[in-house]
Parts: C-alpha cells; sequence; structure tokens
C-alpha cells in the first residue's frame, strides 16, 4: 500500500498540493518522498504556504494552525 500524507487541522481549510487542488481538511492523500508546498486556503481567512519535506516511508501527519481571520478594517 502507498503512505498517506495526512492533514487534520484546521478544519474545513482548503488544500493545494503542489498547486493541484487535493480537498477540504481533514483529507488523506498519497504521498511521494521530497520536498512539497501545501497551501491553506479558507474563505475570510488568509492563506497560508508550509513547505514539508516528506520522507518516503509511514504515513505522515499534520496539525497546522489555525488560519487568521481577514480584518476588514485595514
Amino acid at each position: 500500500t502507498s503512505n498517506q500524507l495526512i492533514i487534520d487541522s484546521p478544519e474545513g481549510a482548503e488544500v493545494y498540493f503542489d498547486g493541484a487542488y487535493k480537498g477540504i481538511v481533514p483529507i488523506s492523500f498519497t504521498k511521494t518522498a521530497g520536498t512539497h508546498v501545501v497551501v491553506l486556503r479558507k474563505d475570510g481567512y488568509k492563506a497560508k504556504t508550509y513547505t514539508l519535506n516528506l520522507t518516503g516511508v509511514e504515513n505522515e501527519t499534520y496539525s497546522f494552525n489555525a488560519l487568521q481571520e481577514i480584518d476588514d478594517d485595514n
């Protein structure tokens, strides 16, 4: 079986993996070893980008911080 990348927070955020839409948190999908870029987006919140260095073995789980709300006053 293939190893999975699991993202379990922040719930409800859209996940883009190397530019490709993957779905909504919580989510898991097949991973490949190497350096990858994950972007988390959610309406009303600032997008957040993370760079992950994934191994080729075992499942890996990431819990990211909550996204910051967009302040309409600025």
